[in-house]
């Protein structure tokens, strides 16, 4: 009887086995089955951070998953000084080493050398090119006041608020550009606001039984030639999930610009079998806009 040599029958079977996946605290991946997984962490070159503020950095990545990517990674590390006021900080000569090459996500531990700058705390935010809100009205909008220490997130916050009173107000096209200026601790922020045309209700098209559609025009709340709240669509499905199919998500309905009239057509493909439904709605005349809020 032939007999398996006992090296050779392990090397098999540990061929064989699936990979390890290991648990992820928090997980940043794109791809699931690749990526790292952070088990150290070690920051040097700071000059004025305390063993306290360093380990609290740490933590902030340590036992989370990441792209493999270590240009992600310096930027990630920059975020986390960023959201303790460190503005300027950079990060650089990241060293990531790892082992068990087998396992996924990968453990790796990474060293950063950074240069944390002085901590910034907010002085004034300014506003430049918006003229459909006053500067208070947009100011209320950002979760700090000066003096505050500087966080990244909160001006990420600030941001989204204000793009969303701007389409609520038809400003589908809203772009904003900050810009930061630092004398001594004090962070002035200015933003330049690029409105973009205001949108107004255009038709809408019902694609569904005459009963149905009936009641769901009743309940459509925009008249033609309101301004166009874009985030009503989302509100409307919520408030009539009774006068829609079972499978209706968030995104059922479909929004066509015409840019050249600044106005919005709306369309419910309830029916599937009607060919209107088969026909994706289209922008008219925005790509020379879209081009434009691009630069």
């Amino acid at each position: 009887m032939r007999t398996i040599r006992p090296l050779f029958l392990l090397s098999c079977i540990l061929f064989l086995l699936p990979l390890s996946h290991a648990e992820c605290i928090k997980d940043h991946r794109l791809n699931k089955v690749s990526g790292w997984l952070v088990t150290d962490l070690s920051i040097v070159g700071t000059r004025t951070l305390s063993s306290e503020e360093l380990a609290s950095i740490s933590g902030d990545m340590v036992g989370s998953c990441f792209n493999d990517n270590s240009g992600e990674i310096e930027e990630r590390i920059r975020n986390s000084f960023q959201e303790r006021g460190y503005f300027t900080a950079s990060a650089k000569n990241v060293r990531i080493s790892g082992h068990d090459p087998m396992s996924v996500p990968k453990p790796v531990a990474i060293e950063a050398e950074v240069s944390e700058g002085p901590r910034c705390k907010f002085g004034e935010i300014r506003f430049t090119g918006n003229h459909a809100f006053p500067d208070e009205k947009l100011l209320a909008e950002f979760p700090v006041k000066k003096g505050d220490l500087y966080q990244r997130r909160k001006v990420a916050s600030g941001l989204e608020k204000v793009r969303d009173i701007y389409l609520m107000n038809g400003n589908v096209d809203i772009t904003m550009v900050p810009a930061s200026r630092i004398v001594g601790d004090r962070m002035t922020l200015t933003i330049d606001v690029e409105e973009g045309s205001q949108f107004r209700m255009g038709k809408l098209l019902v694609f569904a039984n005459p009963e149905q559609a009936d009641k769901l025009r009743a309940a459509w709340g925009l008249q033609e030639g309101a301004v166009f709240d874009f985030s009503y669509p989302e509100k409307y499905i919520n408030d009539n999930s009774s006068l829609l199919p079972a499978n209706v998500t968030r995104r059922f309905g479909q929004i066509a610009r015409n840019c050249r009239e600044s106005t919005v057509e709306v369309r419910l493909p309830i029916d599937p079998f009607d060919p209107r439904s088969q026909v994706r709605a289209k922008d008219i005349d925005c790509e020379s806009q879209d081009a434009r809020a691009q630069h």
